[in-house]
């Protein structure tokens, strides 16, 4: 018999109650009455230490209040501090028919996967979150990035965000030395000094490349790249198997076409984007040309034919103008030195071209000695 806290769940999540059989093979438990309350409590009590503004606060909050955690699934555990998360499967009074998937004690309850309206929804949805191996960097088949605007202190205050606040992220990173995660590498039976010089190693930086640090969730296995670039630009770089969870996203980081995330992301992945305002392709796409768009574009999608041409179009456009300065930060910062000595011919402005042409001169070898 269902318990009364459980009377309006749909007829079928009532029947998988009962069907051991069905519930083994998807690796769930049903929840007593105590347990129920419990979750709820573990879920309430960490929802109202995370910093986030009212409503989505609030909102969040009211989820937790009226729904219920029916059936636990698997336990999933970082892989340096071991802090774990657990799949649960709760149902919505709101949505009278559906199922939904708790990915986390601490995600935002609007970030919870759609679970489906029929069991056989139901077991896809927890397969795509229970993946058994953790894909190679080249393998996913989604390639997203987006940026975000923030001033801060350095690359250290984001990590320390997510290896406090967003327990569905693993702690394993690394840095941008490695182009693929290589914790895959490590025993899992290595010792405390293998473990210890491991930590340092993978967080080593390429010379080359822009410093970043890279994440996977721990159950998308997703990978989250983050990139420091110029001007407080933080890149996103996400790489995933797409999601059905558009509704998700959507609860989460709002539809406005411009401000929106990428429909197909795993919720893992859209919970970690909720920090500052998101500027992706749709959003560059979607607004006139003006310094900071073509900076984030820059950042977005280096070295494309899309952007190589946006920059010599505001060559052309903005010469003569004040925002053919914002050009020339954009293409000193980024090291754009083809097309500045492009300006240097085309420009119609003689201070512009001087300039340029002091700042591009070779150092003397008194200089560079």
């Amino acid at each position: 018999m269902l318990s009364t806290t459980m009377q309006d769940a749909p007829p079928w999540l009532g029947k998988l109650q009962d069907d051991k059989k069905s519930l083994a093979a998807l690796g769930l438990r049903p929840l007593d009455a105590e347990e129920r309350d419990q979750t709820r409590e573990l879920w309430r009590s960490t929802w109202n230490q995370v910093p986030f503004g009212e409503p989505f606060h609030d909102v969040c909050a009211d989820r937790i209040e009226r729904c219920v955690p029916l059936f636990e699934g698997p336990l999933r555990h970082r892989r340096i501090g071991k802090a774990g998360s657990r799949l649960v499967v709760v149902h919505d009074p709101a949505e009278p028919s559906s199922a939904w998937l708790s990915l986390s004690h601490a995600m935002p309850p609007l970030g919870w996967a759609f679970g489906g309206t029929t069991p056989e929804e139901l077991s896809r949805a927890v397969a795509r979150y229970t993946p058994a191996e953790a894909p190679d960097a080249i393998s996913f088949p989604r390639h997203e990035r987006l940026v975000k605007q923030m001033q801060i202190d350095g690359i250290d205050v984001i990590k320390n965000a997510i290896e406090g606040l967003e327990l569905w992220v693993d702690d394993a990173a690394w840095g941008s030395a490695f182009l693929d995660d290589p914790w895959q590498s490590l025993e899992p039976d290595a010792g405390m000094m293998m473990l210890s010089l491991h930590m340092r190693r993978v967080l080593d930086q390429h010379p080359g490349r822009r410093p970043s640090l890279s994440f996977r969730t721990l159950w998308s296995r997703s990978i989250i790249t983050i990139e420091q670039h110029p001007f407080d630009f933080w890149v996103f770089d996400l790489r995933y198997h797409p999601c059905p969870d558009q509704r998700a996203v959507e609860m989460l980081a709002g539809d406005e076409p411009g401000a929106r995330l990428p429909p197909d992301l795993p919720v893992d992945v859209a919970a970690s984007l909720l920090r500052g305002n998101s500027t992706t392709r749709e959003s560059i796409e979607l607004s006139e040309l003006d310094p900071f768009h073509l900076a984030a574009l820059v950042a977005i999608d280096p070295g494309e034919a899309t952007t190589t041409e946006a920059l010599r179009r505001a060559m052309r456009e903005w010469d003569g103008e004040d925002r053919i300065g914002g050009l020339m930060e954009i293409l000193s910062a980024y090291e754009l030195s083809a097309l500045q000595f492009e300006t240097v011919a085309t420009t119609k402005e003689e201070r512009l071209r001087e300039s340029l042409l002091a700042h591009l001169a070779p150092a003397s070898e008194e200089v560079a000695s």
